[in-house]
């Protein structure tokens, strides 16, 4: 979903979701109370991302044995998304409590976030576009219109999840 793959964009993003999941155990452990940033991040929460940023070193060194064509913008995007939700566990934890997941829109956001990612790599070939004649048989335009609507789908994503941290 984001544009132009490179091997420095994906070392950004992982090493900096790592960095903001040791920043957010850090300044759980010290209790730290800044504006926004309060210490009220569980520790399920914490070892949950944790070990989400485990998986994906696991996803990328497996992923690093196939010849998928698309498997380094897969990477890029899961980091990229990981990033996000850990910058939303450091800045704003309250849109990942349970509360908020509990709530109808922190429920949409996640759903909206899982599909949006799934939605950008779905292949073209098994899309039918029954009443847009003028995409039938274009692979390329039906695999960009895919990549655009995982796009605003993740953008929906987020928003519903920050929503769910004022209803949670």
């Amino acid at each position: 979903m984001l544009p132009n793959y490179s091997s420095r964009k994906l070392t950004f993003y992982a090493n900096l979701g790592r960095l903001l999941v040791c920043l957010a155990w850090i300044l759980q452990v010290l209790n730290v109370s800044w504006q926004s940033v309060q210490p009220n991040r569980s520790l399920r929460l914490l070892i949950v991302f944790t070990l989400l940023a485990l998986s994906l070193v696991l996803l990328s060194l497996v992923l690093k044995q196939t010849s998928w064509d698309r498997r380094d913008s897969l990477l890029l995007d899961l980091n990229f998304v990981f990033t996000i939700y850990a910058g939303l566990l450091l800045l704003l934890p309250r849109a990942l409590d349970a509360a908020a997941l509990a709530s109808p829109s922190g429920r949409a956001g996640l759903i909206c976030t899982v599909a949006g990612l799934m939605l950008a790599y779905f292949p073209p070939k098994d899309v039918h576009a029954f009443h847009m004649s003028w995409v039938k048989g274009n692979p390329p335009l039906i695999q960009r219109l895919l990549i655009n609507q995982g796009r605003i789908l993740l953008g929906l994503g987020i928003v519903a999840q920050l929503l769910g941290a004022r209803m949670g």
